[in-house]
């Protein structure tokens, strides 16, 4: 049984996550809603287009340095050493920001040629502009993994999944209400990103007492180095196979493909609402545990049965209507995505069930088979998405992105297996499986028989998760982590809903 200290504490944390996920993911859904109705498939496709080779050259220059804070940072605050950590900090702060400005001049100095490349003129002043994007991305990143490091998820919480996508949109309706077309969300993304270092670095100066009151005490270079360069690899890889779907789709096919895609994409990968709510805070907790297989082996069990058991309804909500949602929530010229929906929603399934492996791997300093991992997804991706867009479109560019997240996630299971001999499963995970293909055997000929595409959109969300909750308890599934858990609950609100839920 795990620890109820590291129960409330996993559950914490990860609550205050979810939270701003559910908030972020629906704020983002709404902007591509304006996005999409106000410039159609056309232009957002183009800006879609912009977005990733900027994205591209950014996880080319700052070389994802951040992700050695949330290994370092944990432990050096464990030994109250204040001053290690904020130099930590403030070194991959340098190395970040002077990587970046060098891949802001590349996109400037090659804006033209990109342009040509995807044959799209328009391109070029798209990416003049969003070039500045990249110093201050990079710095915004390294101050939220900071605040995931000190296990202050609430500041990182209220700054990039509320208040920032809030006020993305809220200056991206004005803008377009002021003519500026595509070029508002241009300066939304730009002016979003410059709100959330200002805000960032104003809370750790006031809120986070030793940052101001220690002498930053750097560390060695090559050590940040060490343990970052397969991570930084990994992370180019990684950013590499964010976008390269977008990319390769520009290329073989016309920019109104790939607004489509990006539409189905993000509806598809919402299920990965969960598992990204539980991984930032999941590294620092391994990191701290260390060398305690026991401690580690029951953290990972028990963040990915709760991935499993709050990811099942999402998958079974996506998979049913694919079709409703395109079409209520954007145009019926989105509707096409639907079997793009689909695939994704599986491959991103299958990572979901395998748990944060990748956190466990990085957290035990395994960050060289982080990067091989990485390396397997780009080589699947890039060549499925080579031998199947072509020939299927926008369906072939979601295979290949499925298979390869599939196939990783897989991976990085028996990776950690072999290495650690843990792995995340036991009786109980296989009932939470089987409870999610009875719920979906269940909704499928409601959702066929109904004539209102507009019933079926809403009830769903509401009625899967309900249905699911019943199933593990008529199967017998749910554990002593999840009573205790329930009882946490139930004293916070005044009730015993919680533990009447899941009591056998």
């Amino acid at each position: 049984m795990t620890n109820n200290n590291t129960v409330k504490e996993l559950a914490s944390q990860s609550g205050i996550t979810l939270l701003g996920n559910i908030i972020q993911t629906l704020a983002g859904f709404l902007l591509v809603i304006v996005a999409t109705r106000s410039l159609g498939s056309e232009l957002y496709g183009i800006f879609t287009l912009a977005l990733s080779i900027t994205y591209v050259l950014l996880g080319l220059s700052n070389l994802k340095v951040y992700r050695a804070i949330d290994y370092f940072v944990p432990q050096h605050l464990a030994d109250n050493s204040y001053s290690e950590a904020k130099g930590t900090i403030v070194s991959v702060l340098l190395l970040a920001v002077t990587g970046s400005v060098v891949g802001a001049i590349v996109i400037g100095l090659f804006s033209s040629p990109l342009a040509a490349l995807f044959n799209e003129p328009r391109l070029a002043t798209l990416l003049l502009v969003l070039c500045l994007l990249l110093p201050l991305h990079s710095v915004s990143k390294v101050l939220f993994v900071s605040f995931t490091a000190i296990k202050r998820m609430d500041y990182r919480v209220s700054i990039e999944s509320i208040l920032l996508p809030l006020f993305k949109i809220g200056t991206v309706i004005l803008l377009f209400f002021l003519g500026l077309e595509i070029y508002s969300l241009v300066f939304g993304y730009i002016l979003t990103t410059a709100l959330g270092v200002f805000v960032s670095i104003l809370i750790i100066y006031r809120r986070v007492p030793w940052f101001s009151q220690v002498t930053a005490q750097h560390p060695v270079k090559r050590t940040i180095i060490s343990y970052s360069a397969p991570l930084a690899l990994a992370g180019i890889v990684t950013t590499l196979l964010g976008q390269i779907d977008y990319l390769l789709i520009g290329y073989f096919l016309e920019s109104d493909s790939v607004a489509v895609y990006r539409v189905a994409f993000k509806l598809g990968t919402g299920l990965m609402i969960v598992l990204t709510a539980v991984t930032p805070i999941f590294k620092p907790m391994i990191a701290e545990v260390i060398g305690d297989n026991q401690q580690v082996v029951s953290r990972y069990r028990l963040a990915t049965r709760w991935i499993t058991i709050l990811t099942v309804p999402v998958f079974a909500t996506l998979v049913l209507a694919p079709k409703v949602y395109l079409g209520l929530l954007f145009t019926t010229e989105f509707a096409v995505g639907w079997p793009v929906v689909i695939i994704l929603a599986v491959g991103y399934l299958i990572n979901a069930l395998s748990g944060p492996e990748g956190m466990i791997l990085e957290g035990l300093g395994y960050t060289r088979i982080t990067f091989l991992n990485s390396v397997l997804m780009l080589a699947v991706n890039v060549g499925l998405g080579i031998l199947l867009i072509p020939r299927f479109g926008i369906v072939g560019a979601a295979i290949a992105t499925a298979a390869s997240v599939g196939l990783s996630a897989s991976a990085g299971v028996a990776e950690v297996w072999y290495f650690e001999g843990l792995h995340p499963y036991n009786f109980s995970s296989i009932k939470l499986i089987l409870c999610g293909g009875f719920l979906y055997l269940i909704f499928l000929p409601l959702v066929r028989l109904s004539t209102s595409d507009l019933l079926v959109a809403i009830s769903l969300p509401v009625l899967t998760p309900i249905f699911y909750l019943i199933l593990i308890r008529l199967a017998g599934g749910f554990v002593s982590e999840d009573e205790y858990l329930a009882g946490v609950l139930d004293k916070k609100l005044g009730s015993n809903i919680f533990s009447w839920i899941i009591s056998s």
